[in-house]
């Protein structure tokens, strides 16, 4: 099999993916009225949108993705856009996870070699990743 080549709009940070919301429940009556917190992990409408989006350029620029089911190498291009300065990593887990989503492969742990290359800012951010399927 062939390398897989997507071009993508950059991924909201780790920090813009989960939302968090603290809720309290009643306990039972032995615990005579007290409540408890439970916390809910979300995506946030950013991460959903984006998951979105990874799907149609997926759609459009492979077909239908391949869902690709053995170990395997993946390059990913950062070209950041105007604004602040990004770290390296803060964008990884949801560009993999919407990846995952839209069925370029089954599950991120299929990942055995990974490189990330910061490139230069464009006038518009974007992600450029290469996926290479690895012999068994």
């Amino acid at each position: 099999m062939t390398d897989i080549r997507l071009i993508l709009p950059y991924p909201p940070s780790v920090n813009h993916y989960w939302g968090t919301k603290v809720v309290t429940s009643k306990l039972t009556k032995k615990a005579k009225g007290r409540k408890r917190l439970i916390v809910l992990r979300f995506l946030t409408k950013r991460a959903k949108q984006f998951r979105n989006d990874v799907a149609l350029h997926a759609i459009e620029q492979l077909g239908k993705p391949p869902e690709l089911r053995g170990r395997i190498a993946v390059i990913v291009e950062q070209f950041h856009g105007p604004g602040k300065v990004q770290d390296i990593d803060n964008c990884l887990k949801g560009l993999f996870d919407a990846l995952e989503h839209c069925k370029v492969y089954r599950n991120d742990s299929q990942i055995d070699e990974l490189l990330v290359v910061k490139k230069r800012r464009s006038a518009v951010g974007r992600v450029e990743v290469t996926i290479r399927p690895l012999g068994e």
